[in-house]
């Protein structure tokens, strides 16, 4: 479409389209999506569920969309759970350094600091779950608890 990060509903492919236009339109959305959660001052993000109803984040991403192929070192009141989908990258998690491979995923509590980059300056695409706590036990009282 020529413009990179701008994309309009409307001109997602419809049904009598390739079905891997579509596909490609909506991952491209949701990666933007995963540029644009809000960083404040104490290294915190908040992030942009796509229902406020559900406490819920569901997204792809990519190294090669971040600047250096490194996302900023962060936290947020969220789980976050990340399985690799093609290629490798390091996970760093209260400074501890992961090596994760296809496949293979890792599950990070909530208020953790944590951050991703590159293995061998190779990109590396990955599915993101982000979830509150509260989604897992049905009560706020305990999720505050956890």
């Amino acid at each position: 479409d020529g413009e990179e990060g701008k994309t309009d509903v409307a001109k997602i492919p419809q049904k009598g389209r390739n079905a891997g236009e579509r596909t490609a339109f909506i991952r491209k959305r949701v990666w933007i999506s995963m540029l644009k959660t809000q960083r404040m001052k104490d290294n915190s993000e908040i992030i942009p569920y796509q229902d406020p109803r559900l406490p819920l984040y569901v997204a792809a991403g990519k190294l090669s969309l971040f600047y250096n192929m490194t996302p900023l070192c962060h936290w947020h009141d969220e789980m976050e759970y990340i399985r690799i989908e093609r290629g490798c990258m390091y996970y760093y998690i209260n400074g501890e350094k992961i090596l994760m491979k296809e496949g293979e995923a890792v599950l990070i509590n909530s208020r953790q600091m944590h951050y991703s980059s590159p293995y061998r300056q190779q990109d590396c695409t990955y599915q993101a779950v982000l979830f509150r706590t509260q989604l897992l036990t049905g009560s706020r009282e305990i999720a505050r608890k956890i």
